[in-house]
């Protein structure tokens, strides 16, 4: 059974045993840049880089600091290399190990974006980052397929504001955008200028 595959660099990585020099962010942003959110289902081509990029924006315009916005631009990175996972399907999958018990596959994609995020940021994602990705989802939603259908996901009444508007960016820009805010990103979060 084959438990690697290759990445756009040409890397040989084993996603159940990921390494650290196994990851390279040029990776992750060409990946997610061709990786469609709602499982494709989009009026055009809405990729999970370009998501990921904008939960980062709302972040920063809620005035959260690098850290916490770093945290918004990775907290899907690990689809790059499991690929994105609806969340209807997500939740009843099961992987089976050979000692006959099982774990999730948000477990999966817990420990592959361990190995994905920088030492600095803390292991389990910030609330904060969790409400704006469920803001852009309500966002997204409605800008896609209208308030009724974005009524269906349950937590409309907490993002009662659309917030951001969903642009088409092709998938070569919005990995150059990617790369770019995370190169930023990491920049400021390392360096010792406030």
């Amino acid at each position: 059974m084959n438990t690697w595959f290759t990445t756009h660099s040409g890397r040989r990585v084993h996603p159940f045993d990921l390494k650290r020099e196994d990851v390279d962010m040029r990776d992750i942003a060409h990946s997610l840049s061709l990786i469609c959110r709602f499982q494709g289902h989009c009026p055009f081509h809405y990729s999970v880089a370009q998501h990921s990029y904008l939960v980062a924006a709302l972040l920063q315009r809620d005035g959260h600091p690098v850290e916490i916005q770093l945290w918004g631009l990775l907290h899907d990175a690990a689809e790059a290399y499991i690929g994105d996972v609806i969340s209807p399907i997500k939740h009843q999958m099961h992987a089976l190990r050979d000692d006959g018990s099982s774990r999730s596959f948000s477990d999966i994609e817990r420990k592959v974006l361990d190995v994905i995020l920088p030492e600095f940021l803390p292991r389990e994602e910030p609330e904060v980052v969790k409400s704006a990705d469920l803001q852009l989802l309500m966002d997204e939603a409605r800008w896609f397929f209208g308030a009724k259908a974005a009524s269906n996901y349950g937590v409309a009444d907490r993002f009662p504001n659309q917030r951001t508007i969903v642009e088409q960016w092709s998938p070569r820009l919005v990995s150059s955008r990617y790369l770019w805010l995370f190169n930023h990103l990491m920049y400021v979060a390392t360096s010792n200028e406030p």
